[in-house]
């Protein structure tokens, strides 16, 4: 297997795109049903690619020998985020089909988001701005399928984020009311 970053200044990056975007949007659908509206989120996606694709990190997972019996099995869904002044890169999806045979790509991945990282902070450095000190990557799987995978890889911390649907604490605080908790 191997990753393969598309780029916005490659034709078959372009013919690839269809089936990235197919990727994501599948990956939206089973992990994150409720993200909110898809083809803005899809929109912003392509727009950042074309305008400023040195921010993108859209990377497919090929697993074959030669052009026709090559396929593609996963992608990697990543880009730089600014918080409160702050760059990271964000690695939003990363997916496989064989997530069990996947740790060569995964170390791969990790070299050249490092490499992306260094160009960055090269040009940040230049035009003095903070540079890039961290990667945040949210994802489905335990950290421990992570550290199994790549456990080279020191997680700084792990973060679980919990989502609520807000007809529950309806629900709870109703029935506060009702039983005489709230008033």
């Amino acid at each position: 297997m191997q990753l393969l970053r598309l780029d916005p200044n490659d034709k078959r990056s372009w013919g690839l795109w269809p089936e990235f975007e197919r990727r994501v949007r599948a990956f939206l659908h089973i992990y994150s049903p409720s993200m909110g509206d898809e083809e803005m989120f899809v929109t912003e996606l392509r727009t950042r690619w074309v305008q400023t694709p040195k921010l993108a990190g859209y990377w497919l997972v090929l697993d074959g020998e030669g052009i026709l019996e090559t396929r593609i099995v996963g992608h990697v869904l990543s880009y730089v985020q600014v918080q409160y002044t702050q760059p990271y890169i964000f690695v939003y999806q990363v997916e496989s089909e064989k997530l069990g045979e996947s740790r060569p790509v995964l170390i791969e991945l990790q070299d050249k988001i490092y490499r992306w990282i260094v160009e960055l902070n090269e040009q940040l450095r230049v035009s003095g701005g903070k540079e890039i000190t961290y990667v945040e990557h949210w994802s489905h799987h335990p950290a421990k399928v992570w550290n199994r995978l790549v456990p080279e890889i020191k997680q700084d911390r792990v973060v679980e984020a919990i989502r609520i649907d807000v007809a529950s604490y309806a629900a709870t605080v109703n029935q506060e009311y009702r039983n005489g908790v709230r008033q």
